[in-house]
């Protein structure tokens, strides 16, 4: 009898033991859930300038339409997202404000570009002298959930002046 009553006991314990660790193995998971919220990092990143094709670009015409793009991380599809451009100079004047959604975790918003009168950095009076206009560069930051990137590398307007010039 006394055998029966032991097994009996140790079959309990390993109930309670393992009744046990079911409880503490929810309470992980719901402990894993709740720092994965906290370790939610939304970002947005790698600010570029992008042609139709998806090609990244430095140079365009005024004219051409371009593509402002940003990628995104831990911010849901549909968010809206801002994006400022801005004319490089010293004091980088305030160009345009375009809205646009996140959609598969990438931010992309057409642009076409303008001509905008480029006359106060170190090197506009020389280009005026040179040319008798000026070529301005532009730059853009895209913000999101209260994200913003780091301003995008500069778009430079090229001169066309060469097929200005011909029939």
């Amino acid at each position: 009898m006394e055998r029966i009553d032991s097994q009996g006991a140790n079959a309990q314990e390993e109930t309670a033991a393992a009744t046990s660790a079911s409880g503490n193995q929810t309470e992980s998971q719901s402990e894993k859930e709740n720092t994965a919220e906290k370790q939610r990092n939304p970002s947005v990143s790698n600010p570029h300038w992008e042609d139709e094709n998806g090609k990244a670009i430095t140079k365009a015409l005024v004219g051409d339409e371009v593509y402002l793009c940003a990628d995104v991380t831990d911010i849901a599809d549909g968010a809206t997202a801002k994006i400022n451009i801005v004319e490089k100079d010293g004091d980088d004047d305030f160009v345009a404000e375009l809205s646009t959604s996140v959609q598969e975790g990438k931010i992309r918003c057409d642009w076409k570009v303008i001509y905008t009168e480029d006359n106060d950095d170190t090197d506009s009076q020389k280009e005026l002298e040179e040319k008798g206009y000026t070529l301005p560069e532009y730059a853009f930051t895209a913000e999101c959930d209260g994200i913003e990137s780091e301003e995008s590398g500069q778009l430079d307007v090229r001169d066309c002046s060469l097929l200005l010039n011909f029939p």
